[in-house]
């Protein structure tokens, strides 16, 4: 695996981990409105 691979796999890492806190965020703010 190079660095430019590795490179890749965190950024798409950070992406996901980015989707999944605004995921919550929007689980959290709809659940606020009931």
């Amino acid at each position: 695996m190079t660095s430019e691979d590795k490179k890749i796999t965190d950024s798409e890492d950070a992406t996901r981990k980015i989707q999944e806190y605004l995921e919550d965020l929007l689980f959290s703010s709809a659940y606020m409105e009931y």
